[in-house]
């Protein structure tokens, strides 16, 4: 298609667009800064909820963050006495050999390989992934380079493959020790995995988490900037999953759950769903999130003993699967109301 130009400085046409008209064959329609379209703008001034460039949900929205924000503030400092009072009497409690000797982790201790590590180890461990995930971030941004590498699809689709592929492996192996090592009655439910197969299962599953860095760097390298849920997720997730390891059955679930997710996270990524299939795939990151806190609470009571020993842990819990879900759902409202008015835009058009 021949393109109209006007000088060196002729804006880009996209692929298929109708190129723009030279500015002495416009019209005082085509031409926004015309007398006339200047005098009808004065005429028709836009609404004041569009006078700041932000539509109403977008204030809206960030009316309900600074909400949630200062409410979030207010319930942390209220908590703190209780909270500093579980902290002393779980830490007074704690047995790193109550858990898996071949992978276990609370914030105050746990075991690898059938040795135990203390609190200030436990505590290095997450902070220690965290900051490496920003370093990771960092550099990559850094030394990006200004065009994407030509191979950068390539590699991208290699990725989703594995990651959709060891994530159907890791569901087949948690579900085969499960059936192995529980009887039927209780095998969803309290019944421990006391299997060296199973430790190694999660502790790889944790590793895996690490891995999915990788995510950010694609989308990083591809020029794009990731949003806060995402960051988040990276950041806090291998923390959620160790947790799970001092609870029978949230690490069942948990695993169990965040694998079948990630068969099919992964796949559409590699090779996109049609668009009825592609909204489930956060609907089913929010059920994931919603089932996992009610089994959690639901079997505390009965599979744990020393409850009130544990309740740190399980408030730190909450928080993290908490704060996903919320994140998940408010990009859930939001990405519906995008798609929404975008259709809209196109019937319109």
């Amino acid at each position: 298609m021949a393109t109209v130009s006007w000088g060196k400085d002729a804006p880009r046409v996209a692929p298929g667009a109708s190129p723009p008209l030279p500015r002495e064959s416009r019209s005082a329609v085509d031409d926004p800064t015309s007398p006339s379209d200047l005098a009808e703008k004065a005429r028709d001034p836009a609404p004041p909820s569009m006078l700041d460039g932000r539509p109403p949900s977008a204030r809206i929205s960030r009316s309900f963050n600074l909400v949630a924000v200062v409410v979030g503030v207010g319930l942390m400092a209220r908590s703190l006495p209780y909270v500093a009072k579980a902290y002393e009497e779980e830490r007074a409690a704690f047995d790193p050999r109550e858990g898996s000797p071949t992978f276990h982790w609370t914030p105050f201790g746990g075991m690898i390989a059938g040795r135990e590590y203390g609190q200030g180890i436990a505590i290095a461990m997450v902070l220690i992934q965290a900051v490496l995930y920003v370093m990771v971030l960092g550099l990559t941004w850094k030394y990006r380079p200004e065009t994407p590498p030509p191979a950068l699809n390539k590699w991208l689709f290699a990725h989703n493959v594995v990651m959709s592929s060891f994530s159907g492996l890791i569901v087949a192996a948690c579900a085969l020790e499960m059936y192995r090592s529980s009887s039927p009655s209780d095998r969803w439910y309290c019944a421990k995995v006391e299997t060296k197969a199973f430790d190694v299962i999660q502790a790889v599953w944790v590793g895996s988490k690490i891995y999915e860095w990788i995510d950010t760097v694609f989308l990083l390298l591809r020029h794009k900037r990731p949003i806060f849920l995402h960051l988040w997720h990276h950041s806090t997730a291998t923390a959620i999953f160790m947790l799970a390891t001092q609870h029978s059955a949230a690490s069942k679930f948990f695993l169990l759950f965040n694998g079948f997710v990630h068969i099919g996270m992964y796949a559409h990524y590699a090779r996109p769903f049609p668009p009825v299939l592609r909204r489930w795939i956060t609907r089913v990151q929010i059920l994931q999130f919603t089932v996992g806190g009610i089994w959690f609470t639901a079997s505390a009571s009965s599979c744990y003993e020393n409850l009130d020993k544990k309740m740190v842990s399980i408030i730190l819990g909450y928080a993290l699967v908490g704060s996903h879900l919320i994140l998940f759902l408010h990009f859930f409202v939001t990405d519906s109301k995008r798609r929404k008015v975008r259709s809209m835009k196109g019937k319109s058009a």
